[in-house]
């Protein structure tokens, strides 16, 4: 995916996702988040909650790439800036939509692109977790295509070389 997939793409929607019980337990212990509001459910259940929570950092993970495979690998240079708003707790074993929607692009110069997008994350019935805002860099294809014909014509010019010496 580059920038010129994205500048202007209709909305993407995914899911229904479901975080489960046992990967919140691997992830936390693999990270260390052990706030208790995730790691205890009495703890939980002490402040209002149901249960314990889904951390806000591992809802932009899950949406940014362990759900979603693209057709081909994303371009992705760089990340500009990221914000969340955590609307409401997503608890564990909850299904869950998410809808990706790029909000503006811009070039920066020839070789690469930004994309502004917005992630909500959701409910089958639009009732939503989190929003999140993301500023990314992408390659631009145009760019990329140029350097493959660059790199192909070196290599068929060496080729050549190499056939009349």
């Amino acid at each position: 995916m580059y920038w010129e997939d994205l500048k202007e793409a209709t909305p993407r929607r995914h899911g229904p996702v479901v975080f489960s019980s046992d990967l919140l337990d691997q992830l936390l212990n693999l990270l260390g988040e052990k706030h208790p509001i995730h790691d205890s459910g009495a703890f939980a259940e002490s402040v209002d909650r149901r249960q314990r929570i889904i951390p806000g950092g591992f809802i932009h993970a899950i949406t940014s790439g362990w759900v979603v495979q693209h057709g081909s690998a994303g371009a992705v240079l760089g990340l500009r800036s990221m914000n969340w708003d955590y609307v409401r707790p997503l608890y564990p074993d909850t299904p869950f939509w998410f809808t990706t929607e790029t909000e503006h692009s811009e070039l920066i110069d020839d070789r690469c692109g930004l994309v502004k997008s917005v992630r909500r994350v959701h409910t089958e019935d639009d009732r939503v977790y989190a929003i999140g805002r993301l500023s990314v860099v992408f390659m631009r294809r145009s760019w990329r295509d140029t350097r493959v014909e660059e790199r192909t014509r070196e290599k068929a010019g060496q080729r050549r070389k190499g056939v009349s010496s």
